[in-house]
């Protein structure tokens, strides 16, 4: 689940959802198909992200077979860049914790991340 969150810090940086592509279970997931449609967004825009914080706190797992659940609270925080220039865009900031809900799936013995939901706290 941390190697998704570095794909997604990754991403950010570039709009290429194919970097989180090895950590979810295809690109029909939800989570790959969310996180597609944001960077998506930002590309037409012409800028990116950089994030310079990234917390998981308060990870509870629950497991059932191939199957398991997380819980967490997330809190990130970075700047918008021009997707041109590299250049910022705007002042670092840090965004509220949000409470974070992922299903993951076992498949050929790793753990991919099937749907991603993250709600104010």
């Amino acid at each position: 689940m941390r190697a998704f969150f570095a794909a997604y810090k990754e991403a950010r940086r570039t709009d290429d959802p194919a970097l989180i592509r090895a950590h979810v279970t295809g690109e029909q997931s939800s989570a790959y198909l969310s996180i597609q449609g944001f960077l998506l967004g930002q590309k037409a825009a012409k800028k990116a992200s950089v994030l310079t914080v990234q917390q998981l706190e308060d990870i509870n797992i629950q497991t059932t077979g191939d199957s398991a659940t997380v819980q967490l609270v997330y809190t990130e925080g970075g700047y918008d860049i021009s997707l041109d220039s590299g250049e910022p865009l705007e002042s670092p900031g840090v965004l509220a914790p949000r409470d974070v809900t992922i299903e993951l799936r076992k498949v050929d013995g790793r753990w991919l991340i099937e749907t991603y939901e993250a709600k104010p706290r």
